[in-house]
């Protein structure tokens, strides 16, 4: 029997400031997924690094109508006219799962998350994802609401089955005090972090071995799940 290849697990990171406590959420992420499934590749990406940030949506065509043709390497081929969108395809379908950290800009998420999502469409397909949601009052969690709608709109799979949000104390919103990720408050979300992750990784382990088929396949399964909440509706 092959051997397992390590999971992929993509973090987006949603802050565009500089500096931001993004990073220090990244880190405390990061930690629990290290522990938990070891030997894991994790791939950080943030609006400051290429291919990122993709700026509105311009594509005269909407990703969705966009139909894939099979790579050499077996991945999908979306004829994206921009390269830096083609090279964000190809990252996000090597992901088994993606988990997004971001704070709570207005009671939603930033527009850096919108951008990166809604320039893809079928690679989102079933991708297992979790969020990671701070803020001020309410801890993130309406950010935490309107991702889980993008999420399933573009039909990918939210794993988490309880809202992580993160409440911050008012000294962290501006450039005297930023999040290092070992604050001692951050140790009461262990538990919650722990259990969450274990969703993801277990997740991203069902996705590795089916990714490349299922992404070829993608246009069509979503066409069924289409139908299915077509005739839910109706009922």
């Amino acid at each position: 029997m092959a051997s397992r290849l390590p999971l992929h697990i993509g973090i987006l990171l949603g802050s565009a400031r500089s500096p931001n406590n993004t990073s220090g959420f990244y880190k405390l992420v990061r930690q629990h997924l290290e522990r938990l499934a070891p030997g894991s590749k994790i791939s950080a990406y943030d609006p400051f690094t290429a291919p990122l940030p993709l700026g509105p949506y311009v594509m005269s065509a909407m990703a969705s109508t966009l139909k894939p043709e099979r790579r050499e390497d077996g991945f999908a081929n979306f004829g994206y006219p921009d390269p830096r969108v083609q090279e964000w395809s190809q990252i996000v379908q090597d992901l088994d799962a993606l988990i997004i950290i971001t704070p709570q800009y207005n009671w939603s998420f930033p527009s850096t998350i919108k951008e990166a999502v809604d320039h893809l469409y079928y690679e989102w397909a079933n991708l297992p994802f979790a969020t990671v949601n701070f803020g001020g009052m309410g801890g993130g969690d309406k950010c935490a609401s309107a991702l889980d709608q993008v999420i399933r709109g573009v039909h990918g799979n939210p794993v988490s089955t309880r809202k992580i949000t993160i409440k911050l104390d008012p000294k962290y919103f501006n450039h005297d005090h930023i999040l290092s990720g070992d604050e001692d408050f951050l140790k009461e979300h262990s538990e919650l972090l722990d259990q969450e992750m274990r969703k993801v990784i277990s997740a991203a382990k069902e996705r590795q071995h089916v990714k490349k088929e299922f992404i070829m396949n993608a246009p069509a399964w979503v066409a069924e799940e289409k139908a299915k909440a077509r005739a839910a509706s109706q009922k």
